[in-house]
């Protein structure tokens, strides 16, 4: 018992190999061409000369994500307390506002508030 291949599925096997093969190819040329060293060699020297410059600025990104989190729950976790726990007058269009921003873009204090809208 054996099964007919069709040939749509050879083609598709086909596509998906060769698109592939370029999608991997620039990678694969530039981690080759990032191992050569100026004089010529090949080794790590490249990637241990970036360290002293990259882990400062990985600091710096980790400090401006840590203030921007802690502000951003500052306000999104008083605003979505008011937001469930109080009625006041154009509150539905705040929150239909939120619905409407989500089909777009995410922010994290919009999580917030749907957080605490669900208790």
């Amino acid at each position: 018992m054996s099964k007919k291949i069709e040939i749509s599925t050879i083609i598709s096997y086909i596509y998906i190999i060769f698109v592939s093969i370029l999608i991997f190819i620039p990678f694969m040329v530039s981690f080759w061409r990032s191992l050569w060293s100026p004089e010529g060699e090949i080794g790590l020297s490249n990637y241990f000369s970036m360290a002293g410059v990259f882990w400062p600025r990985v600091w710096l990104s980790l400090q401006l994500s840590l203030i921007t989190v802690v502000l951003d729950l500052l306000i999104a976790i008083p605003a979505a307390y008011s937001l469930t726990r109080y009625e006041f007058r154009g509150k539905r269009p705040i929150l239909l506002t939120r619905i409407y921003c989500n089909i777009y873009y995410r922010f994290p204090s919009h999580d917030v508030i749907i957080f605490y809208s669900c208790l």
